[in-house]
């Protein structure tokens, strides 16, 4: 779906790095609000994609600010550095929140979101793998040299 926050590109644009984060920003916090309009509504399809779609647009702007080149070879100064990577925080910590509450919805109340594709998307985002059997969960993450068919003391 095109819109301000996508079609924005950082680089691309003529003015200083600054000014154009907070242009972007301006855009990104439009279409938050809108989104979250969309999401609290609770309709099973449309609150899913709305989720979805901010936490990868949030993900998408913060790997956009991680690869800002320095300009002339010049070192980006600390106090930028850590104020880019503030905003890099805060948008992953928010696409996490987002990815998180679509999978944790579908755990709440799975016949509503059955074949979501919204939730399988962000718990691919989050887990690395979609898993329609949230009682199997604990069984994928049980490392290799612990089975559940040996014994973990053994006797003599």
């Amino acid at each position: 779906m095109p819109n301000q926050v996508s079609d924005f590109r950082i680089k691309e644009r003529n003015g200083p790095v600054a000014g154009n984060i907070a242009q972007k920003s301006k855009y990104f916090e439009d279409l938050v609000q809108a989104y979250d309009r969309a999401a609290a509504t609770g309709d099973p399809r449309w609150s899913t994609e709305a989720r979805y779609q901010l936490a990868t647009s949030a993900e998408n702007f913060a790997d956009e600010i991680a690869a800002i080149p320095t300009r002339g070879n010049e070192a980006v100064t600390t106090k930028s550095q850590n104020r880019y990577q503030a905003t890099i925080d805060r948008l992953q910590a928010m696409a996490k929140k987002y990815h998180s509450t679509n999978v944790l919805s579908a755990r709440k109340d799975p016949a509503k979101f059955k074949d979501n594709e919204f939730v399988k998307k962000s718990s691919l985002r989050i887990y690395g793998e979609v898993s329609d059997n949230p009682e199997a969960r604990h069984k994928e993450l049980m490392p290799a040299s612990v089975q559940e068919n040996m014994p973990l003391n053994w006797s003599l």
